[in-house]
């Protein structure tokens, strides 16, 4: 890709686009620290490095809000789900739709876990499970839903929110369907989405992560449990794939023919300027199983005090090529995405 000239550092024509979630709620946590913090959720993080590319030429700008800036030339969005910011997603693309916009509206649309079947359904070697938006406060309403839409056992159900595997479960058969009814998401919007099995010969189920700079894919990492849901929760098998295994396969999946190609459709069809994909992976049969895919999904992680050696060289590896592409990106706005 051609460099463009870089963003002046002299005025402020650009905006950081920030927002109050649709429901008008805030998080509060306490920091590595131990101080108490503001949390948002389905956010983009930006790393110390955007930040300091964006500040001298961007104002931030929290919807809703007054005194709206004139004169912007670009706008940076941070809110990634539709769901959660689907008011504050319109109100950008109403008054800023005439210039580029980093992560566009209409790609977070586009992306919304139930509209992703269409959007990359049918890539070879690429298993896109069937996922579909419900409400329900009955067991038989459950019921009717599963039977209309040809699920088979088992399922999964989510709150259309949530990330990070909360509020999340698996429906093994009829006698699990009162489980999705005694939580606190009861009566709000769930996904349910077709489980597909991809644990390997010896138990493993392996998640890897594939981050997308203006479609462009990065391994970012794999994660592996002994469990379908595999998240950071510390194990023998994830301690043990970590120290030794994670990076000798990473290295071979980015020689995988099939993984590439999975890759380069991803990378073509999701119309998003930063976004992740975990896919299920079982390499000895082939298999690639597509988890999720948008803006979300958490592409870079906070620095750590007092790191080791080993993972500071891990964070080199898989972590910097994919923040260094997304820094560089940023001071291109003429690059970014414009979907239809």
């Amino acid at each position: 890709m051609t460099r463009t000239t870089k963003m002046p550092s002299t005025a402020k024509p650009g905006l950081i686009f920030r927002a109050i979630p649709d429901d008008g709620t805030a998080g509060l946590g306490y920091s590595r620290r131990g101080q108490p913090e503001y949390r948002q959720r389905n956010v983009m993080g930006l790393p110390k490095d955007a930040q300091s590319v964006l500040s001298p030429c961007a104002v931030d700008y929290w919807y809703p809000g007054d005194d709206v800036p004139h004169g912007i030339e670009w706008v940076v969005n941070t809110c990634t789900d539709a769901d959660s910011f689907g008011r504050a997603l319109d109100w950008l693309e109403d008054k800023f739709g005439t210039v580029p916009i980093f992560n566009h509206p209409k790609g977070i649309r586009a992306t919304v876990r139930d509209r992703v079947p269409a959007l990359l359904g049918g890539i070879p070697d690429l298993t896109v499970p069937k996922t579909i938006r419900t409400r329900f406060r009955t067991v038989a309403e459950l019921e009717q839903v599963f039977a209309d839409n040809g699920f088979a056992f088992p399922v999964l159900i989510r709150p259309v929110e949530l990330q990070g595997g909360v509020g999340l479960l698996r429906i093994d058969g009829p006698q699990d369907w009162e489980d999705a009814l005694y939580t606190r998401f009861h009566g709000q919007e769930h996904f349910m989405t077709q489980f597909v099995e991809s644990a390997t010969d010896a138990g493993e189920y392996r998640k890897l992560r594939v981050a997308f700079v203006g479609g462009q894919p990065y391994l970012r990492h794999i994660k592996v449990g002994p469990s379908w849901m595999v998240h950071n929760t510390p194990s023998d098998i994830a301690n043990d794939f970590e120290a030794t295994r994670e990076l000798p396969m990473i290295d071979a999946l980015r020689g995988d023919t099939r993984l590439v190609a999975i890759c380069d459709q991803i990378g073509q069809r999701v119309p998003l300027d930063l976004f992740a994909a975990d896919i299920g992976i079982n390499p000895g049969s082939g298999q690639f199983v597509l988890f999720e895919a948008n803006a979300s999904v958490s592409v870079f992680f906070p620095e750590r005090e007092n790191e080791t050696p080993e993972r500071l060289l891990r964070r080199d590896l898989l972590q910097a090529p994919a923040e260094a592409a997304f820094v560089d990106l940023l001071q291109r706005p003429d690059q970014w995405r414009r979907p239809a």
